[in-house]
């Protein structure tokens, strides 16, 4: 499945380097089958260009922005009901370099 994460441009070499690394402030808090929560690290994504363009503009300060399309197992994505059904997935691992398959500055 082909998603798309979106940042700031200052971040576009140290990416296409070493990829992209869940970081302490990425987090999904979910509910386990036990009513406890649970908050995982990860990365997210959305599900098309436009899609992320759109929230891009809204999440990101800088005015710069790149976006990596990702090819990740759709089997390996949560969805984010945070923004809308099926648009936004959280991925709770690191993206490596190979992952990305197009690069491209909005």
């Amino acid at each position: 499945m082909k998603l798309y994460h979106a940042t700031s441009i200052e971040n576009k070499e140290s990416i296409l380097q070493n990829g992209i690394e869940a970081k302490q402030t990425s987090k999904m808090t979910s509910v386990d089958f036990d009513g406890e929560q649970i908050e995982q690290e990860g990365v997210f994504f959305f599900d098309s260009m436009d899609t992320v363009d759109c929230y891009a503009r809204d999440l990101i300060s800088d005015p710069e922005i790149v976006v990596f399309e990702v090819e990740i197992d759709i089997n390996d994505v949560i969805i984010d009901h945070e923004y809308g059904d099926g648009e936004a997935y959280f991925y709770d691992g690191a993206v490596t370099p190979d992952m990305i398959t197009k690069v491209e500055d909005i």
